[in-house]
């Protein structure tokens, strides 16, 4: 399974900004040790730029020409307009790529885990006000560390890549998909009738099928998936939603090894 500039510019970057620092206790609580989530929080808000910005303009306001100045007085302080606005732009587009980099997997290009709990909590607190339920999967790709160790850690990457696809393809624009560290993968749906659990399901399965029709590699790509279903009228917590779903997801990869232990037994 090969990941070339021909399937979409997939490409492997020696950069990994999506280190994770933020994780979830065994007893269901977020926790967070990392300030960056904070600022970040606080930059969507607007609370940074908004701070920076009546700086500059209370700076600016100090040397502001009166209103008998100079030509020479004038064209200065429009030199200083200049500079500070065009400092401004470059901030804003710095941010907008520091943003970027701290929310999203480098090498996917989806949420790392980070971006998926900010994301997260403000989804679960709209869905509490609003009273639509949402459903977190959790996802683990069976044998990826076989996979790793025969075929070496790009096709190992190839694997990821290809993953992420079917799970961009399976899953609305809306949802949220997110790399959560190593093979695992999180994704937070809205329930409706038409984007059930079973529903969903049936698509990752024929998207998988598909996909492994195509592939030409001795290892086949596939999944171990858990479900979590967020009630409204019941609220829980992010972390508790991540431990069911976890824990599901374990259970389904326990019973597949299980059975393909069974069939061997039976063949030999």
């Amino acid at each position: 399974m090969k990941a070339s500039p021909g399937d979409g510019g997939l490409q492997i970057s020696q950069f990994d900004l999506s280190r994770p620092s933020v994780f979830w206790s065994p007893h269901g609580e977020v926790v967070d040790d990392d300030p960056l989530m904070k600022s970040v929080e606080h930059s969507f808000d607007g609370e940074e730029e908004h701070g920076q910005l009546d700086h500059l303009i209370s700076q600016l306001a100090l040397c502001a020409p009166a209103s008998n100045a100079s030509f020479d007085e004038l064209q200065s302080f429009r030199k200083i307009l200049l500079e500070a606005a065009r400092a401004v732009s470059m901030r804003s587009r710095f941010l907008d790529r520091l943003r970027s980099f701290a929310l999203t997997d480098d090498l996917t290009g989806l949420y790392n885990r980070r971006g998926f709990l900010i994301l997260g909590l403000q989804n679960l607190k709209l869905a509490s006000r609003t009273g639509y339920s949402l459903l977190l999967f959790f996802v683990d790709i069976d044998q990826f560390k076989r996979i790793n160790d025969s075929l070496g850690h790009l096709e190992g990457d190839a694997f990821l890549l290809c993953c992420a696809e079917i799970l961009k393809s399976t899953f609305r624009d809306s949802d949220i998909i997110a790399r959560i560290g190593g093979d695992e993968f999180v994704i937070l749906a809205q329930e409706t009738s038409e984007n059930s659990s079973e529903a969903i399901f049936h698509r990752l399965e024929s998207a998988l099928q598909l996909l492994n029709e195509k592939v030409d590699s001795p290892h086949k790509l596939s999944l171990s998936v858990g479900v979590a279903r967020f009630d409204p009228q019941n609220p829980v917590s992010l972390g508790e939603l991540l431990s069911v779903a976890d824990r599901e997801m374990f259970e389904r990869k326990r019973g597949r090894v299980s059975r393909v232990q069974d069939q061997g037994d039976r063949s030999s």
